[in-house]
């Protein structure tokens, strides 16, 4: 099973701790960083697969990322691209299994 790497921005003082605890009991997840500024968003797409902030975050760290990626092939005579495009899902109320189920989800 792949390792899925986590990074925690933002959180409160309070639901970071439980954050951390929770995915630490979790074998096949990892924190690779837990930050009180949503700036720390930059090394996301290096370092972890699943970014886990506050609500008012979240647009702040989506809004910069504006990936295209255009792959070539046959000498130039095949192309593809692929774009980056926040989308976002309202879940509503989440338990501390419901989440650890969405990270695990998303990445499937």
């Amino acid at each position: 099973m792949r390792e899925i790497r986590i990074l925690v921005i933002g959180s409160p003082g309070i639901l970071r701790d439980v954050i951390v605890q929770l995915i630490g009991r979790c074998a096949d997840m990892r924190i690779v960083d837990v930050a009180a500024d949503p700036a720390a968003a930059a090394i996301w797409p290096a370092a972890a697969d699943v970014v886990l902030c506050d609500l008012d975050d979240a647009e702040r760290i989506l809004r910069p990322c504006h990936l295209k990626v255009i792959a070539l092939g046959d000498d130039g005579r095949r192309a593809a691209l692929w774009e980056l495009r926040a989308h976002r899902t309202e879940v509503g109320g989440m338990s501390p299994s419901q989440l650890v189920e969405m990270i695990r989800g998303r990445l499937e």
